[in-house]
């Protein structure tokens, strides 16, 4: 049976800027809700990796520092990934799928609001290998962003 691996990932805050908001998001509450979300994905049917981090801006085009990659022991079929994000703004994140030497990506806008979102991946994927999760702040003083990958063994 493949384990679940749960991968937490911390980056610091890269940049304050001039509209900051007179109350900074509160990102000890916007944790400990991204830690409940994880608890409770990581016994949910189909859970194949959890991942949770607090997310900065993006420098350049390069991937956040905060990118968690999971490999999988044996090939996987992931069906979908569910996201969050807490502690107010905007964040973006990115999934790369790597089946059969080939990788698919989606990017995705996600309100740091606390509502899970489904990102959308175009269709089950049988044959993953490895699947790497990150994100970045895109408007906002620091979030928290949690997510987790659904599939099934083949």
């Amino acid at each position: 049976m493949l384990a679940k691996s749960a991968a937490v990932a911390v980056t610091g805050l890269l940049s304050v800027t001039a509209c900051t908001p007179a109350t900074p998001p509160d990102l000890s509450a916007a944790q400990r809700q991204a830690q409940d979300f994880v608890d409770a994905a990581m016994t949910s049917e189909g859970a194949l990796a959890v991942t949770s981090g607090v997310v900065g801006p993006r420098r350049g085009d390069e991937l956040p520092e905060s990118a968690i990659t999971v490999s999988f022991p044996s090939p996987v079929i992931v069906d979908d990934v569910d996201v969050v994000c807490f502690g107010g703004g905007e964040a973006r994140l990115s999934v790369m799928v790597v089946a059969a030497g080939t990788s698919t990506s989606v990017t995705v806008p996600v309100p740091c609001d606390g509502e899970t979102r489904p990102v959308g991946l175009p269709e089950p994927t049988p044959g993953v290998s490895d699947i790497t999760v990150s994100g970045w702040l895109e408007r906002g003083d620091g979030a928290v962003l949690a997510a987790v990958v659904r599939g099934t063994l083949p």
